[in-house]
């Protein structure tokens, strides 16, 4: 052994005697090991098959290891693909969250402009107030864009000036009533141009007139201004003002000009009943006066015509007073159908009623002996037709008071009316004793102003007053057809 140590010394010189001694007995626990082995030959197998079966085991433990590690890898890339797609539909659903936020914001808003133009629509349908219909398109406006004001300018037809008509917001009493002249300002440019204008940035454009708005103490920085058209013709402004920057969109000028083409006829419309309005009362004032004048200058004539018949002498005093009669009876049949036209406001009248007046107004003083009787109809005429027909109905009553009465008996007059296509036809009839057979061929003959002038004159009224024919005959009585245009009247 001490040849041993010494030998390492010699040839491994770095060693370190405990180094030195640690290694011999290593050697010896080996050497001794070897012997005891071979000895034992069985040992030696059973040592070799656990070392081979170690080796084996750690083998597979390694590629049992090798392959849960790819296995991990190759999870470990599927989980984070699968995180990674994960990522991207959270990613798309946020995106889809916030752009169906959007869309629920924009069809709310759709809907509450559709909303607006439709309660404006219906204001605008149900009334002709002009204050009224301007209120509703103000306020409809500036709630739903949520502006500082809403301004409608209308043009003075007098002085072309703009006239700020009904304002909201603001500064609102002080707004109405302020005249701009042609040109001035966004909504002088506005109504020049026929053009539709946003203004971003009120500081940046000439166009703005800050004269009024100085007035209310407040500065407006955007302004949306459309005009108000009725058939390519402007008529005003509606004009939208807000005090941010660039506070209006194409988005909002699509919104406000199709409200302002509504509002615009509603607003003419108004316009155009107050103006009838007033044009009917001037009417009304100018027509009474003229209808009281006719009715007095009638009522005149009718009194001199009766101081004349009692106090002029003539030779044939029967016949003079024959002819004053039939003058009087045709002034009052006048009278009669100017008072009922005047009643109506000279729009047209029922046939039947104007018969049964006219009528009535030539019977005075024969009640007692004529009895009438009036078919109602619900044909009408105009008020030519009416002063035609008032003279004939009151020709045809005359001469049944004349020529039936002279029997001595009580006479029926009966009329009847229908509507024949495009002809009316009217039947006067009375059961006295008839037409004379001689009345009957002049007329025929159309040479009856030789016999009767009363006949002369019916014929003459309906062939050029009415552009129509009249017809007589003898029915148990004198019947008299007239046969005229139908103008289609309705009630």
């Amino acid at each position: 052994m001490i040849e041993t140590v010494k030998y390492l010394q010699m040839n491994i010189p770095s060693l370190t005697s405990w180094q030195i001694h640690f290694s011999i007995i290593i050697v010896i626990i080996v050497v001794v090991a070897w012997r005891i082995l071979q000895k034992q030959p069985s040992l030696i197998r059973f040592i070799i098959k656990e070392i081979t079966a170690y080796q084996r085991a750690e083998t597979e433990q390694q590629n049992h290891k090798n392959r849960l590690e790819k296995l991990v890898a190759e999870r470990t890339t599927e989980l984070t693909a699968a995180n990674e797609q994960l990522k991207r539909e959270i990613s798309h659903h946020e995106q889809a969250d916030v752009a169906l936020r959007d869309s629920e914001e924009s069809l709310q808003q759709r809907n509450n402009e559709l909303a607006l133009l439709n309660h404006a629509s219906r204001a605008f349908n149900s009334t002709l107030d002009l204050d009224i219909v301007m209120v509703t398109i103000l306020e409809g406006v500036r709630y739903l864009m949520n502006v500082v004001g809403v301004t409608v300018w209308l043009i003075n037809p007098d002085t072309n000036e703009l006239v700020c008509q009904q304002s909201s917001g603001d500064g609102s009493e002080i707004l109405c009533g302020w005249r701009l002249a042609p040109g001035q300002g966004v909504a002088g440019w506005t109504v020049e141009h026929n053009q539709s204008v946003i203004v971003a940035d009120t500081r940046a454009d000439k166009r703005h007139f800050q004269g009024i708005y100085q007035q209310i103490g407040l500065e407006l920085r955007s302004i949306l201004s459309v005009p108000l058209r009725v058939k390519a013709r402007v008529i005003g402004v509606l004009q939208v003002v807000d005090a941010e920057i660039n506070r209006f969109s194409a988005a909002d000028l699509n919104l406000l000009e199709p409200l302002a083409a509504t509002a615009a006829i509603a607003i003419e419309n108004a316009r155009l009943y107050k103006q009838a309005q007033k044009d009917a009362k001037t009417k009304a004032v100018l027509l009474n006066e003229v209808n009281h004048r006719v009715k007095n200058n009638l009522s005149a004539i009718i009194g001199l015509l009766y101081i004349e018949q009692h106090h002029v002498g003539i030779e044939n005093q029967a016949i003079y007073q024959a002819i004053m009669d039939d003058l009087i009876n045709r002034i009052q049949g006048l009278a009669t159908v100017h008072q009922m036209l005047s009643r109506s406001e000279w729009s047209p009248l029922f046939l039947s009623e104007l018969a049964e007046q006219i009528i009535k107004s030539a019977l005075r003083g024969y009640n007692n002996q004529v009895t009438v009787e009036v078919f109602s109809s619900a044909v009408m005429v105009t008020a030519d037709q009416a002063n035609n027909l008032a003279l004939v109905i009151n020709e045809l009553a005359t001469n049944s008071i004349k020529y039936a009465l002279s029997a001595g008996r009580i006479v029926k007059i009966i009329v009847r009316i229908e509507a024949k296509d495009d002809k009316i036809w009217l039947e006067f009839r009375d059961d006295g004793i008839g037409y004379p057979d001689k009345v009957l061929r002049l007329v025929s003959e159309k040479v009856s102003e030789q016999y009767n002038v009363g006949l002369f004159l019916i014929q003459t009224i309906v062939q050029d007053g009415l552009r129509g024919e009249i017809s007589f005959r003898n029915d148990c009585g004198a019947v008299a057809a007239i046969l005229f245009q139908n103008l289609g009247i309705k009630s």
